[in-house]
């Protein structure tokens, strides 16, 4: 991730530069993890690390240096991971949150990442850190419902367009019945984020209709928008603007009453 996420995660109440750059030395000192380059503007996880959070149980894997061409969609996802889990900490409906990469088995469709959300529907103490979880360990009781995001990274310096030939694999996997077969009071929803304009994100929401339609819901927006249309500020998927199904602006507090289908 980089190293603006990493800072966000090890330092949620802030610090001095001096301070964060010491304790990135200590944890890359004792391969907790690793700089992907000479000046640390990004990191992954250390083979140690990865080795201590699994004795925590945590899922975690070493991986080596991701090659150029994957880097920045790693790189975009993680951001948004961050920009995800970080306001929901003080969020007194949020229960617990899991971030995965690989959610789905198999070849016939994948998404970047996913995240799933086990929410309240009573307002309790917010759980803080603690909300992050490896795994949810249990489904959701009467007075809550979880919901899985799928989330999809568009990047238009990919070779060649590929939109309609990910629409056709996401086609074919809401057909399926490991797609279908939600627990009680889970539900889903697909985020879509392109870093080219709108433009790219209506071309985006038109093929999803046109291929996949109401069967699966879903959401879209542009990486400059969830900047708050600055280059360089930090991801806000929260609080920016996506485009539903429909070509209508909502906010990102909706994602929650979208996936449930109820009126925004």
């Amino acid at each position: 991730m980089k190293r603006t996420s990493l800072c966000a995660i090890l330092w949620p109440n802030g610090t001095t530069r001096q301070n964060r750059n010491h304790g990135l030395r200590q944890l890359v000192l004792h391969d907790l993890i690793e700089p992907n380059d000479e000046q640390g503007r990004t990191y992954r996880l250390g083979q140690r690390g990865a080795v201590l959070m699994q004795a925590h149980g945590i899922e975690a894997r070493y991986r080596p240096k991701p090659k150029t061409r994957v880097e920045p969609g790693l790189l975009l996802a993680s951001e948004f991971a961050v920009a995800l889990s970080y306001p929901l900490m003080a969020n007194a409906h949020i229960r617990g949150l899991v971030w995965r990469e690989t959610p789905f088995a198999g070849h016939i469709a994948r998404p970047d990442a996913s995240a799933e959300m086990l929410f309240s529907r009573q307002a309790l103490a917010p759980v803080g850190p603690n909300l992050l979880a490896s795994q949810l360990t249990r489904l959701p009781a009467e007075d809550e419902y979880s919901i899985r995001l799928f989330v999809e990274i568009d990047r238009t310096t990919e070779f060649g367009d590929r939109i309609e030939e990910r629409m056709r694999a996401w086609a074919e996997a809401v057909r399926t019945p490991l797609y279908g077969r939600l627990p009680e009071r889970v539900f889903s929803l697909h985020l879509w984020v392109t870093t080219g304009t709108w433009a790219r994100a209506r071309t985006i929401q038109q093929h999803w209709s046109a291929y996949i339609g109401q069967g699966a819901p879903a959401l879209f927006t542009t990486v400059y928008q969830l900047r708050g249309e600055v280059e360089g500020q930090p991801l806000d998927p929260l609080g920016q603007i996506w485009m539903d199904l429909g070509g209508n602006a909502v906010r990102g507090q909706s994602i929650p009453n979208v996936a449930l289908g109820v009126n925004r």
